[in-house]
Parts: structure tokens; sequence; C-alpha cells
């Protein structure tokens, strides 16, 4: 039989709150082992599945940010010209900041899984919009994707300092 000093390291909270229980005896079935996945991110039991809806999250995140930033470079270039791409720029930080300041009060106020929810929800409602909007005429409308586009995926990116940090704390 191993003891769990062995196992987990000299240090280990587990020895002091399992070993000095009475009665209680500890054989190498009883010790759950990090998985060969897991353990080389720090991943420690139970943290598992909290892991991959963030590896998820995120994975969804880089994917539409790619998808759609062609299309929104596209639409833009092809209504506008590429010379007026420095002005859609000077729009997208004059929106940035409030907006900015906005989410941060409002991250900052509720509670961050609920955040993000409805922040999603609001994402894939607009992008369901302007599936819509797109059939209207005008010039204005690649101009409005451009900036709603580029808000949605820096409030998205804003999240996962905020996770970091919390998951940081264990």
């Amino acid at each position: 039989m191993k003891s769990l000093g062995s196992i987990f390291g000299a240090e280990s909270a587990v020895n002091s709150s399992i070993e000095d229980l009475p009665g209680v005896e500890i054989d190498d079935r009883s010790i759950i082992r990090p998985s060969p996945v897991t353990a080389p991110f720090g991943i420690r039991a139970g943290e598992g599945w909290i892991a991959w809806l963030f590896f998820i999250y995120f994975f969804i995140l880089a994917c539409s940010q790619y998808a759609v930033k062609s299309v929104r470079q596209a639409a833009f270039i092809d209504s506008w010209g590429a010379e007026q791409l420095p002005w859609v720029y000077l729009a997208l930080a004059l929106v940035s900041l409030p907006v900015l300041v906005l989410y941060t009060k409002i991250v900052g106020r509720y509670k961050l899984h609920r955040t993000i929810i409805v922040f999603c929800v609001l994402h894939g409602l607009t992008m369901a919009a302007f599936s819509k909007i797109f059939t209207l005429p005008g010039r204005w409308v690649p101009i409005l994707f451009y900036v709603c586009v580029c808000e949605a995926h820096v409030d998205g990116k804003c999240v996962l300092p905020r996770l970091r940090s919390r998951s940081a704390k264990r």
C-alpha cells in the first residue's frame, strides 16, 4: 500500500485531510489518478467539465471570428472600397469605448455565467437580424455590420481574462 505522501507529494492537502481520519485506509484503487489528457494542463479532478466548456467556448468564438471577419471585410470593401477603411476604424474606436465601459459595468454587476449566456444569445440574435438587414438597400449596412461584429468579438474576448483570474483562486 502506498502512502498519499508518495503519490501526491509531502505538501499535499490530501495527506492532512484523509490520512488523519481514524479507520481510513488508502490503497491504490481509492486514489483518483489524473487523466493523461488533463494532467499537463494542471486541471484537477472535478475540473474537467468546466475546462471543456471553456475550450468549446473559445473554439466557437475563434471559429466564428475567423469566418465572420472575411465576410465583414468583403462586405465593407465591396460597398465602400478599401480607401475608406480608416474611417470605419475610427467609427469602431469611437463606438468601442462606451460599449466596453457599459459591458464592464454589466459584467461587474451580474453573475459571470449568466452574463456570458445573455451576451452569446444577444450576439446570435444580432447575426440573425443581419441576415434580414442585409436585404435592405443602403450603404450603411456594411458599416453597421463591421462595427457590430467587431464589438461582439471584443466583448467575447473580454470575458476570458476574467475567467482565468477567477479560476486562479480555486
